[in-house]
């Protein structure tokens, strides 16, 4: 038997909203960061990994497998978009599109992933990229396995290897800080200095955002995120989406929240921030001051600390871009509702030669007779409160005036 799908109870029921910080409450112009993306991790496998040059590419087709909730399956090599019942409604090999008579040979008629489970997003046979910043994934492995194929290599050899070389890569461009060393944002690495030296042109301001949050506080409302990115590169891009004054608008601040451990680890005390040590950890606490920054946590004692500020009961209403770690992890605790921000759900603008014929629209498939919903669209919006294009977009107007 199905759950009953959640609700967004109206405004006055929530004593706090939480967000995520990359495409809830600042939005990235996906035409210029998704290639950044791309090629910080394309120079780190060529680097450091002697991967081949032609890597480094970026056009058209690179372009064209941006798409959110794409699958890569490690046996074959192959990408699939799914639809609603798992069948698989797209996919390609390398960047090649794979007939139907070929998966239906392998994954009957009609030919369906079946082992795909929404609540495990990264196992030992399958990737699914969910959000913006892991879009270039697909694109990465399709290049692999065109390499692998000219040399006669089955996906199931090499793709995992891949993987862990991905895996270095992403530490590598990101994590700038560890127990022993610091190294500021603005000159390390690709993608954090790339990002940092031209900020109008990865980043929209903000004013729409920064007004509704003066209103929700206004109007009473505890006011926190939970970002997984490193306070110092926070500052900097909330610093030229918001403005200056940033930190006044939020009574809790958590950056380097772990997620989806925020939501999964009930044990898990909060650190301060310390920004004299080398790692910015400070000592572990249980009670939260307003305003002040902190590390790791978890749902339930950021739960306990809204009460205790307020005095009251409620419930808590967070939005997240992330599917899984943020929507779905938010979910599962009982007085927490979730907003899925998808902004594949509004019009994105994924830069020239971008061509929606390679995957569809991602939020169906066109058949013989009508359309099939995608797997995500239809599982999102069973299992969440609400699925909307941007926070403060129009359709949730109604809610803030609640």
């Amino acid at each position: 038997m199905q759950k009953a799908k959640k609700i967004l109870h109206s405004l006055d029921k929530y004593l706090a909203l939480g967000f995520d910080i990359d495409h809830c409450l600042l939005r990235y112009k996906i035409k210029q960061v998704f290639p950044v993306l791309y090629k910080a991790v394309a120079k780190v496998l060529v680097d450091q990994k002697s991967y081949p040059k032609e890597i480094l590419e970026f056009g058209k087709r690179e372009r064209c497998f941006l798409m959110n909730g794409l699958v890569v399956d490690f046996k074959t090599g192959m990408i699939f978009k799914l639809g609603q019942e798992k069948e698989i409604l797209r996919a390609y090999y390398g960047f090649s599109p794979v007939p139907k008579s070929k998966l239906e040979e392998l994954f009957g008629s009609p030919p369906k992933y079946d082992i795909f489970d929404p609540y495990k997003t990264r196992t030992s046979e399958y990737l699914c990229c969910l959000t913006f910043f892991e879009c270039y994934l697909p694109a990465l492995l399709a290049h692999m396995v065109e390499f692998k194929e000219k040399e006669g290599v089955k996906p199931e050899v090499y793709l995992k290897d891949v993987l862990e070389d991905i895996n270095h890569a992403l530490h590598v461009k990101y994590t700038h800080f560890h127990e022993d060393v610091h190294h500021p944002v603005a000159n390390y690495g690709y993608y954090l200095k790339e990002a940092v030296e031209d900020l109008d042109s990865m980043l929209y301001k903000q004013d729409k955002m920064k007004g509704l949050l003066q209103v929700l506080r206004q109007k009473g409302k505890i006011l926190f995120f939970a970002s997984n990115s490193h306070f110092e590169y926070i500052n900097i891009i909330m610093e030229h989406s918001l403005g200056k004054d940033w930190k006044d608008l939020f009574d809790f601040i958590i950056p380097n929240a772990s997620k989806p451990g925020f939501f999964t680890q009930p044990d898990r005390l909060f650190r301060e921030v310390d920004v004299n040590a080398e790692d910015k950890f400070g000592k572990e606490v249980e009670k939260l001051e307003l305003h002040k920054m902190y590390s790791l946590g978890n749902a339930k004692l950021l739960e306990e600390n809204v009460r205790r500020v307020t005095g009251k009961e409620g419930r808590i209403l967070f939005f997240g871009d992330n599917y899984s770690t943020d929507a779905l992890a938010a979910e599962k605790h009982e007085n927490w509702d979730a907003v899925c921000i998808m902004e594949e759900m509004g019009d994105i603008d994924f830069g020239d030669g971008y061509d929606q014929s390679y995957w569809g629209h991602w939020k169906y498939e066109e058949v013989p007779g009508g359309k099939i919903p995608t797997f995500w669209y239809d599982f999102m919006s069973k299992n969440v409160a609400v699925c909307t294009s941007l926070v403060d977009s129009l359709e949730m107007a109604e809610f803030y005036n609640s």
